[in-house]
């Protein structure tokens, strides 16, 4: 029988968890990994460049601006093709995400760009899961996906 003693068996024991993939260990590096690179979008205005609903492409037309900013302290604004917005949000440590709408301006516009924002805004609050590339961050629900990039100055 082998006899490990005090910082020995300290060492086995977590570098046994890890090797399992012991609860808590994998996720929380993984979790600062996507909080550290998710603040660098941070008061940053992102525009929507990809958006999918139902398995369906939705063209953007190009007269049409959708944007979000993801601000410090959990606030959320941007533009909706006609009409402004804001919010809050919240990241979690796995990559999941909740956004809630507050707040809109009511102004009309063309349909096919209210029908546009109509989508939008049922799509952005039912967002589930984030994901962070280097240029872009993707929202993502079972229904839908919102892939937004860095605006161009």
């Amino acid at each position: 029988m082998i006899h490990i003693r005090g910082r020995c068996r300290a060492f086995v024991l977590l570098v046994a968890a890890v090797s399992a993939g012991g609860p808590g260990l994998a996720q929380s590096r993984g979790a600062a990994d996507v909080r550290s690179e998710f603040s660098a979008f941070q008061d940053l205005e992102l525009r929507l460049v990809r958006f999918v609903v139902n398995g369906r492409e939705i063209a953007i037309p190009a007269r049409a601006t959708i944007t979000i900013t993801f601000q410090r302290g959990g606030q959320i604004s941007g533009h909706s093709t006609v009409n402004n917005y804001a919010g809050v949000f919240r990241v979690m440590p796995d990559g999941k995400i909740t956004v809630q709408l507050t707040a809109a301006t009511l102004m009309a516009g063309p349909p096919e760009l209210m029908q546009l924002e109509r989508e939008y805004f049922e799509a952005l609050p039912h967002v589930t899961h984030i994901s962070i590339k280097p240029d872009r961050i993707i929202l993502e629900h079972e229904k839908s996906l919102l892939e937004f990039a860095k605006s161009r100055s």
